[in-house]
């Protein structure tokens, strides 16, 4: 019994507590620096991927000095690696789910009564806009191959990156200015990389014109003007494709423009299609995992013995 009260006190309220504290920490960081002011240019890369998993290192170096407090010993090596990885999963899933659910959640929806007050209104991810035309016979487009790279295998795929202006009224397309393009994208199937050496080049040709005479096709028959609301397109590989075919316009000034991805569904049901809840998932899965094995190794007597006379 003094052995279990002594791993509670000693590793798993700290644990807990430890884990509280940089949840907590991490989403006011996120929310005051990412998501709410929406002021820092960072590639979504970093904020999705990078940052969080830089971040979860600090808080599992300081719970493994608690951890060594048992005895790691294995019969074929240690505990320590595996226990290091399922730590520092403990603390990194919470941060990405936080991403992902502040992200959509915590996006605040500006509504603009023309699309020309988007550079003078708060720069939010979301807009809903009164009065706009979608200039669809000025759009342009950019195409490129695309790697989709998994641990099991890789494929091959096309995309077009369609950038189309977005005017006040169709009486603004003679004045080649607008404050910001509508970006569509297409995406062709996709080909096994252990695949795509076997096909010829004449077969190849048949599959990259299907798919762009599908696309072309699909884009002039759809109308892009009845979406329910705009998604600010932050800074991603896909902005820099879009960013490809919008300077290829007469409507480019040269400089930096938003690129607004449309949505056809209620803005309230946004988070349905966040992924926060296998986060969720994987937290629990990691943080039972860490508790079994804390309650299932024993003390390191001396390591014990030197933690309480240093205290």
């Amino acid at each position: 019994m003094n052995t279990v009260s002594n791993k509670i006190r000693f590793i798993v309220i700290p644990y807990f507590l430890l884990l509280v504290t940089f949840i907590g920490i991490y989403c006011c960081l996120d929310w005051f620096l990412f998501v709410r002011s929406n002021n820092f240019e960072v590639n979504e890369k970093y904020i999705n991927v990078y940052i969080p998993a830089a971040f979860s290192f600090l808080p599992t170096f300081l719970i493994i000095k608690r951890i060594k407090l048992l005895n790691l010993n294995a019969s074929n090596g240690s505990w320590l690696y595996f226990i290091w990885v399922i730590v520092w999963v403990s603390f990194l899933m919470p941060a990405l789910g936080s991403n992902s659910f502040l992200g959509s959640y915590g996006g605040k929806l500006t509504t603009l009564d023309s699309i020309t007050q988007i550079n003078t209104s708060a720069n939010t991810k979301f807009y809903k806009v009164n009065h706009f035309f979608v200039d669809k016979d000025q759009a342009t487009s950019y195409t490129t191959p695309q790697w989709l790279s998994s641990r099991a295998n890789s494929s091959l795929y096309y995309s077009v990156f369609y950038a189309i202006p977005l005017l006040n009224s169709s009486a603004d397309t003679s004045m080649h200015v607008c404050r910001a393009f509508l970006g569509i994208r297409y995406e062709s199937e996709k080909i096994d990389q252990e695949n795509f050496p076997k096909l010829n080049e004449n077969e190849r040709n048949k599959l990259w014109d299907k798919f762009l005479a599908h696309s072309d096709s699909d884009f002039k028959q759809r109308n892009f003007s009845t979406f329910v609301y705009l998604e600010k397109l932050g800074v991603t590989d896909d902005h820099s494709n879009y960013s490809k075919a919008a300077n290829s316009s007469i409507f480019s000034n040269g400089a930096e423009q938003p690129i607004l991805i449309p949505n056809n569904t209620m803005f309230e049901d946004r988070n349905k299609a966040s992924g926060y809840t296998w986060y969720l998932l994987f937290f629990c899965l990691s943080f039972i995992v860490n508790l079994s094995l804390i309650f299932s190794l024993k003390f390191d007597e001396y390591n014990l013995k030197e933690f309480k006379s240093s205290k």
